[in-house]
């Protein structure tokens, strides 16, 4: 059976991550932080266990989190591994299922992508408009060497010596 990890685990460890790359934010500054927002502030705990996967969220706090680092909700859900992610007891999401369900176009990745997929269709274009060109220039060769060139039947080179 393939590896997984729990989608609480994703969600945590993303939290960790944009909160110590948030100026090294302290678990009880977040907790802090999410209260202004909730109602009720979180506990040094509270962000620990967060962090480490063992607790649920709600929409509500998923939201918080986000309005708290100044990113985008998809970036809780960031999960490049590969790896299967558990989404509950009877289900589990493919690998790279879950980034693909998270992607925004907004997205810096999507945006190299797309990026280089459209470097791709100019360089395409570039060597199909190349083609068509050698193609026109190839026919026109043709025809020019055709026209240089004069048949003539033997029966007609006899008449030309005659005649000469």
């Amino acid at each position: 059976m393939e590896e997984s990890k729990r989608i609480e685990v994703i969600i945590g460890e993303n939290i960790r991550a944009l909160r110590v790359g948030k100026d090294n934010m302290s678990q009880a500054e977040l907790g802090e932080k999410l209260g202004e927002i909730l109602g009720a502030t979180w506990s040094r705990s509270t962000v620990s266990q967060a962090e480490s996967g063992k607790r649920s969220f709600v929409a509500a706090e998923l939201v918080a989190l986000s309005i708290v680092f100044g990113a985008g909700i998809q970036h809780l859900f960031r999960h490049r591994s590969g790896e299967a992610v558990q989404v509950s007891e009877s289900y589990t999401l493919p690998g790279r299922r879950l980034e693909a369900l998270t992607m925004s176009l907004n997205d810096p990745m999507v945006i190299r992508a797309f990026g280089s997929v459209r470097e791709h269709l100019a360089e395409q274009e570039k060597l199909q408009k190349s083609l068509v060109d050698m193609t026109t220039e190839s026919r026109r060769l043709t025809d020019a060497a055709i026209q240089a060139i004069t048949f003539v039947h033997p029966r007609d080179l006899k008449k030309g010596k005659e005649d000469a």
